[in-house]
């Protein structure tokens, strides 16, 4: 994508942010980019679901006593590069008649780096025998392995990113749906309150989100780490040593977000009893700051002008209040930024009724 595109895409994505763009208008922009990559994940997941169940079947296909008549490393050129495959011929009697075939799994071929190739070969010299897999609807049909390998969970791994980019898209709509009908409070922030404290979330990604990121981008190298170091037909044992510290890796970052949160960390805390609100370090502060209701004199939407690294200009706005100090003067605390106009404002308005101001 050249930058003049990206300059270009930036810019709507600010101008949806930063303005009151139709709902109808943005909802099926959002719509159709998710039903694209739901059906692009979908074509995939179905495809390698559908051959992880095929070999799972063949696990239970019966067997019969076969002989390596041939094994050998073949390197073919195509378009691209050059693909290296492990040229396995093997011969089986079913029924007393003769067959020859050379699937190392049903309906496939093996290949791969060639170090690994190599170690395919020599693991079934000629002569071997063993027993073959052969679907008895059609005996022709054979392989040496059936069932799930660990070829099949680095797959799992490499498609997870895809599958939960789906599920975000999704549930990004249901909010953006959500918050157009519902308009939920303080435009849509996330709020607890036990009846004497209200806890505001400003400003860190959900605990849910962490989550997902942190399985995303674990899956990705654990894929790549498991290809890299063990080659495309690793153990099982190996690569369910991965996704266990994959799934830990996840869980232990969302547990330390929601705790992160639930001690009160970037949060805005509003103290009914004691009508005061207290800032937590953010913007500068290097202290949380306590400010009582009664000092507070004016509450309003600060606009900021700034340029991202495209160089694109964009909008952000601030509610910020303006207070008095011990020694009578005047001082300004930024709450927080918001990305979307009407949020903000929002959230200014639903600010001034905790305040008291009508």
């Amino acid at each position: 994508m050249n930058s003049l595109v990206k300059r270009q895409l930036m810019m709507a994505v600010y101008r949806y942010m930063n303005g009151p763009v139709p709902f109808g208008l943005t909802i099926t922009f959002f719509a159709s980019l998710a039903l694209f990559w739901t059906a692009c994940t979908g074509a995939l997941d179905y495809f390698l679901l559908s051959t992880v169940e095929r070999h799972c079947v063949a696990a239970g296909f019966p067997k019969a006593e076969g002989r390596i008549i041939e094994s050998e490393v073949d390197s073919e050129r195509p378009a691209g590069g050059v693909e290296n495959r492990a040229s396995i011929v093997y011969r089986y009697h079913v029924d007393g008649k003769e067959y020859e075939a050379n699937h190392f799994r049903f309906d496939e071929v093996w290949s791969g780096r060639p170090e690994d190739m190599e170690e395919v070969v020599a693991a079934y010299p000629v002569g071997r025998t063993l027993d073959v897999f052969y679907d008895p609807a059609d005996p022709s049909r054979a392989a040496l392995t059936a069932g799930l390998t660990g070829a099949d969970l680095v797959w799992a791994m490499a498609v997870l990113p895809l599958n939960l980019l789906v599920l975000w898209l999704w549930g990004f709509i249901g909010g953006m749906t959500y918050r157009h009908f519902v308009k939920p409070p303080a435009g849509g922030a996330t709020i607890s309150s036990d009846g004497y404290t209200t806890l505001v979330r400003l400003a860190g990604v959900s605990p849910l989100t962490i989550a997902m990121l942190h399985l995303s981008g674990m899956a990705w190298l654990g894929a790549m780490g498991v290809v890299l170091s063990k080659g495309f037909n690793p153990t099982l044992s190996v690569v369910y040593i991965v996704w266990a510290a994959i799934v830990a890796e996840a869980t232990l970052a969302c547990a330390l977000r929601w705790m992160r949160f639930a001690r009160g960390g970037k949060c805005l805390t509003i103290d009914e009893t004691g009508r005061k609100l207290s800032l937590p370090k953010m913007y500068r502060r290097k202290e949380a700051m306590q400010i009582p209701f009664d000092n507070i004199t004016e509450l309003e939407v600060k606009l900021s002008e700034k340029t991202d690294f495209h160089e694109v200009p964009y909008t952000k706005y601030a509610p910020t209040i303006t207070f008095s100090k011990s020694d009578g003067s005047l001082n300004r605390a930024k709450i927080v930024e918001w990305w979307n106009r009407t949020d903000a404002y929002a959230f200014a308005g639903w600010m001034r009724e905790q305040i008291g101001w009508k």
